[in-house]
C-alpha cells in the first residue's frame, strides 16, 4: 500500500530538518548529515506510484504463490484505489 503526499518523496527537500532532528537527539552534525545523505539516496522515492509498482514486482518475484494486490490511498478523500498499471494484468 502506498499513499500520496509521501514524505519519502520529499526527503531531499527536508534533509536540513531531518539533520536538525537528529542533532536534537544527540547526534553530531557531521554524523547526522552523512546518515541523511546515505539513507536518502537509498530510501527516497521519486514517485509514489512508481515506488508502489516497483515494490509490487519485487514482492511478486519473492513470493511466487502469494497474491499481491497493490493499493494506493489518497489522503484527500481517504479512499483506496487500484493503480491503472495493475488493472492491465
Amino acid at each position: 500500500m502506498a499513499h500520496n503526499d509521501c514524505g519519502m518523496a520529499h526527503l531531499f527537500e527536508h534533509s536540513e530538518k531531518i539533520v536538525a532532528a537528529l542533532e536534537n537527539q544527540g547526534w553530531s552534525r557531521g554524523r547526522a548529515e552523512q546518515f541523511v545523505k546515505v539513507q536518502s539516496a537509498k530510501l527516497a522515492v521519486k514517485s509514489e506510484l512508481d515506488a508502489l509498482e516497483q515494490e509490487y514486482h519485487r514482492l511478486k518475484s519473492l513470493f511466487k504463490n502469494v497474491h499481491v494486490a497493490p493499493f494506493f490511498l489518497t489522503l484527500a478523500d481517504k479512499r483506496l484505489y487500484i493503480p491503472r498499471w495493475y488493472q492491465l494484468f
